[in-house]
């Protein structure tokens, strides 16, 4: 990329909103937290079960 900015072949990406972003994540949907899973153990926890 040091190469291209120097060449002066660099291209800055397109602009994109925010309200698009937002559209495109309303598109998008949610997901699950990985916090509210099951099996997913905190570092504090584990710790402690290593004790």
């Amino acid at each position: 990329m040091a190469l291209e900015g120097l060449a002066g072949d660099y291209k800055a990406a397109p602009f994109i909103s925010r309200e698009e972003i937002r559209r495109l994540a309303v598109a998008h949907g949610t997901k699950p937290s990985l916090r509210s899973h099951p099996n997913v153990v905190s570092l504090s926890e584990r710790q402690q079960k290593e004790l």
